[in-house]
């Protein structure tokens, strides 16, 4: 836990800490993130699920995995998804 006076330096120690865990180990870096990301132990996802989404993680170079860690993390399309007008799917 970590506290800070600006979200903009939530945002670069977030960003910091990420690419930490990727450089000293990633496959344990994704490994972690995916049972946050699928809700562990709420969810009951199976760890089939977790070992496959382990496999196509690591597909990814070091760098690719920093660029699409701090897209996912930094991008903020909420005023551009207020211009929607009908039901549209997402996917980024």
């Amino acid at each position: 836990l970590a506290f800070t006076r600006t979200k903009h330096r939530a945002d670069r120690l977030a960003k910091f800490l990420v690419q930490a865990g990727i450089k000293a180990d990633r496959p344990q870096f994704f490994a972690d993130f995916s049972k946050g990301f699928y809700g562990l132990p709420a969810t009951g996802v199976s760890q089939g699920i977790l070992d496959w989404t382990l496999m196509h993680a690591l597909k990814a170079s070091p760098k690719g995995t920093v660029d699409c860690v701090t897209a996912f993390g930094t991008t903020d399309f909420r005023e551009d998804l207020k211009k929607f007008d009908v039901p549209t799917l997402i996917l980024h």
